[in-house]
């Protein structure tokens, strides 16, 4: 207040501004802890709403890489085949896409030791870009890992899903490919 109006307030106006800036700075001091508790409490909340949407989110990863099995025919070639059609399908079935093939290729130690089958890593592909100036070109498509065994007549796939961006060159995945995968 400036001191030109507090000289003109009588007595009973001076005490009761004083009166008035006591009670502002109880109130504060007798407010403070139940707002740090609500702050705390909001900030307890939301780290678990974000670990149930975390635990949503893995749970719904895990089903989607869940194995597959699709019978398939004796000899590799017809294998291989009937393996890129069950991708093919369940690419289609999943996301809607287009699939304008199945690629498939051996993974380096494609046989592990005490595993049947062969290990693959396919992409059911939706486009295809060229090569140019900049690029060497490409296709863009679903990634899936999978085990074929045409002696035992199946072959079992699991869609992949990676950690998107530079997080995937650093960030331990917590949703790994399924052992009957390949994984």
């Amino acid at each position: 207040m400036p001191r030109f109006l507090w000289r003109k307030l009588p007595g009973a106006g001076k005490a009761a501004v004083v009166a008035v800036a006591v009670g502002i700075v109880v109130a504060a001091a007798l407010a403070a802890p139940g707002i740090r508790d609500s702050i705390r409490d909001d900030e307890a909340q939301e780290r678990r709403e974000a670990a149930e949407r975390r635990e949503r989110r893995i749970a719904r990863l895990r089903e989607l890489v869940a194995p597959r099995v699709v019978r398939v025919a004796a000899g590799e070639a017809a294998a291989l085949a009937d393996l890129r059609d069950g991708i093919a399908r369940d690419a289609r079935r999943r996301t809607g896409d287009r699939i304008r093939r199945v690629d498939c290729e051996r993974l380096p130690a494609a046989r592990a030791p005490g595993r049947r089958g062969t290990r693959l890593s396919c992409l059911a592909v939706t486009a295809d870009f060229a090569r140019s100036a900049v690029t060497v070109g490409g296709s863009i498509g679903h990634p899936y890992r999978a085990v074929v065994d045409p002696p035992a007549g199946r072959a079992t796939y699991c869609r992949v899903f990676g950690v998107p961006g530079e997080g995937g060159l650093t960030a331990k995945q917590v949703v790994t490919t399924p052992r009957a995968c390949g994984g």
